[in-house]
């Protein structure tokens, strides 16, 4: 159990809205769902001491990314999505990151050809079934 299960303990079946606001919104229930599939792509995809970068805006896409990324039992290293090219090279090479999940609203603001990166997250989850469904 880490720190994802117990923020859901109690609320993952809740109906209610978690964020509730004009330009995104996503009820508990949505949310620890797409937490939860996505956490197990992350896991078949990537090795169990990498860190994974995490460029957003505070977002649905963050906030989802950031709990999968940690219920994975990944190490998450979150950036602000105004990071310089340079400061964004020299954390990549000192956490040797292969993966990042990037808004995708700022996904063309980088130039990392020598990262997996992941922008959509509805659309990875969806190509991505869980195996033991």
């Amino acid at each position: 159990m880490n720190a994802v299960d117990y923020f859901f303990e109690h609320s993952y079946t809740f109906e209610k809205d978690f964020i509730l606001g004009p330009k995104e919104q996503i009820r508990y229930k949505e949310l620890y769902s797409k937490t939860i599939s996505l956490a197990e792509i992350i896991k078949r995809k990537t090795h169990i001491d990498e860190r994974i970068l995490l460029i957003s805006q505070n977002s649905i896409f963050f906030i989802i990314a950031y709990l999968a990324i940690i219920k994975s039992g990944r190490i998450c290293v979150p950036l602000s999505s105004d990071i310089e090219s340079g400061n964004l090279e020299y954390i990549i090479n000192q956490c040797n990151s292969a993966t990042a999940f990037i808004h995708p609203a700022i996904r063309n603001k980088f130039n990392l050809k020598d990262l997996t990166i992941y922008s959509e997250l509805n659309t990875l989850i969806q190509e991505n079934p869980d195996e033991s469904s």
